[in-house]
């Protein structure tokens, strides 16, 4: 389960999905624009009840794909998910990253809330949120004064320390397994770490249902 996919190509590239059903949660608008390019690329899949993988021109590696469009600000994610035909009594993994500091803080709870109703034992949670930091915030700032960037121009809604955050998925039942900020994970991955002070801001971490 992806939540907030944007562009995400697992699907298309990962075979160790082919057992695996895949859910594309996103905004109507990044769906759409996802699908069409998808058509342009004539491979967008056919999918059927039992989950057909037949793609164009580019083969679907999952078993199945099922786009589901969800306004987080808006949407019930677990009504969504109910029409997209997720079944809340199989193991889950969800990943979620590059959406919990553009939503409020209400409407992380309420993400959290949703996808927990519909976690099964054996579950696990994947996540990336933003901790408060005085320097990434500046540096957002001289970024959306000096080069006009998008990224940098859209408003982080909340920021969490672990310790909150941690609270928050246990009140649900999911236990923090897992959270290091991304400089470390970076360093430890052999990725970039140009961007040190939003790395070292930014936090990932594995929750498991209990």
């Amino acid at each position: 389960m992806i939540l907030g996919a944007g562009l995400d190509p697992w699907a298309w590239r990962l075979a160790e999905l082919a057992r695996t059903d895949v859910w594309k949660v996103d905004h109507p608008a990044s769906q759409q624009d996802k699908r069409a390019r998808l058509a342009e690329a004539a491979a967008v899949p056919r999918e059927t009840d039992e989950g057909d993988r037949r793609g164009g021109g580019l083969p679907v590696l999952a078993r199945a794909v099922r786009f589901t469009p969800v306004d987080f600000a808006v949407d019930d994610l677990g009504t969504a998910l109910e029409a997209a035909r997720h079944g809340p009594s199989a193991p889950t993994t969800w990943r979620w990253e590059g959406v919990v500091p553009y939503l409020t803080l209400d409407e992380v709870r309420a993400t959290v809330a949703a996808l927990a109703a519909r976690t099964a034992p054996g579950s696990a949670l994947v996540l990336k949120y933003q901790a408060p930091s005085a320097n990434a915030a500046v540096g957002r700032l001289l970024t959306r004064v000096l080069d006009g960037s998008v990224n940098a121009g859209e408003p982080w809604r909340s920021l969490w320390r672990p310790r909150q955050m941690a609270a928050l998925l246990a009140e649900h039942g999911l236990r923090v397994v897992a959270d290091e900020d991304l400089l470390d994970l970076a360093r430890t991955l052999g990725g970039p770490t140009r961007a040190r002070a939003s790395l070292r801001s930014g936090r990932g971490a594995v929750a498991e249902s209990r």
